[in-house]
């Protein structure tokens, strides 16, 4: 993960690999891939996730986090799983899975559209800030002496 701090403005993005994780059919491995971006003082902060797959050798930031967004991941899965659910019924289930996701002092307010100009400036500094590419972050050995 990289954290990086300019005045009240803080950025990140990173990676975590779940070489087990699993949502609605049997395919398993998957990266959660982020960045966001927000204002320490104002508690106001905007975020993108991707889940793609921890073989994905990729440093595309819109194969990363768009391709494979979540709702793009989660409307795969749950269709293929469950093929008569139909998408109006899915599109219902992941309401507010649209990206970026918008937060405050309270946590997540929604997804999609901005709530308000004050959210505009991290909508766009995220635009600039790509997750690492999940194969390598897959194959990251950590060993202890």
């Amino acid at each position: 993960m990289f954290v990086g701090r300019t005045g009240d403005v803080v950025d990140l993005y990173g990676n975590s690999n779940h070489p087990d994780a699993r949502f609605f059919t049997e395919e398993t491995g998957f990266n959660w891939a982020f960045v966001a971006s927000g204002n320490d003082n104002s508690d106001l902060g905007v975020a993108e996730v991707g889940l793609p797959p921890s073989d994905l050798n990729s440093t595309s930031r819109e194969e990363i986090l768009e391709t494979y967004s979540l709702r793009n991941v989660f409307s795969d899965q749950i269709l293929e799983e469950f093929p008569l659910a139909g998408q109006i019924i899915i599109d219902a289930f992941l309401d507010n899975t649209m990206a970026p996701g918008y937060f405050n002092e309270a946590g997540f307010i929604q997804g999609g559209d901005s709530p308000g100009d004050e959210w505009n400036e991290f909508g766009e500094r995220i635009q600039n800030l790509t997750p690492f590419n999940p194969s390598e972050v897959s194959s990251y050995e950590l060993n202890f002496q």
